[in-house]
Formats: structure tokens, sequence, C-alpha cells
């Protein structure tokens, strides 16, 4: 059996970006005049969070078949989390568990397998 992923220490530096993000691009969505530097690829990709946990797991998970790809595409199903937790709605330790799930379950699995996700 394998064993299961390790919760890595939550980063304050990360949650305030992952904020940061949200909040421009929700004023850029609902129009208001709020500065907003497009070139940060940060803000436009969301992969802030993701980056963090593949840096940390990138050798566990490329022992379970994904790739910096795959994971990114993973972790897309879990962006209301993201939102969640950066709004300190849930706990670091139950978003990368819900992470952690994705990637054992019927998600990771598909994505894996290169298997449509429905």
């Amino acid at each position: 059996m394998e064993e299961r992923l390790k919760v890595p220490t939550e980063s304050e530096d990360v949650k305030n970006a992952v904020l940061y993000m949200w909040i421009e691009i929700g004023h850029a969505r609902l129009g208001e005049n709020t500065a907003i530097d497009p070139e940060r690829k940060d803000i436009w990709s969301g992969s802030i969070l993701p980056e963090y946990l593949w840096n940390i797991w990138k050798d566990e998970l490329s022992r379970k078949g994904l790739t910096h790809h795959r994971f990114l595409r993973l972790m897309k199903y879990r962006t209301d989390d993201m939102l969640l937790w950066s709004y300190d709605r849930i706990p670091w330790r139950e978003l990368v568990d819900r992470i952690i799930e994705s990637i054992e379950g019927p998600i990771g699995k598909a994505i894996v397998e290169g298997s449509p996700i429905y």
C-alpha cells in the first residue's frame, strides 16, 4: 500500500498570494477600476498554490504517474477549495486533505490514465 502524501506546512505567503489573485480577478471581472498588472502570470494562471505543492510533492506525485502538467490539470478541480482556504472558510489541513483525495481518487486516476472526467 502506498504511503499517503504528507501535509506540508501552510505558507502565509502562498495564502496571501492566492487571496490577492482572487481579489484582482474579481475586480477585473466585476469591472471595478482596480490597478491590475496583467503581466503577472500568477494572477491569471492561479498556479501559486499548485506550484508550492508540486515543489514539495513532485517525487511522490511522479511515482503516482502525475506529471507537472497533469497535477496542474487536477488542481483546477480544487479551485473552489483554494478560494475557501484563502478566505479562511476551511483550514489548511482540510484543503490539503481534499487535494490528496483528488489525487488518490477517481479524478487523479482519470487524469493519469488520460480518461475523460465527467
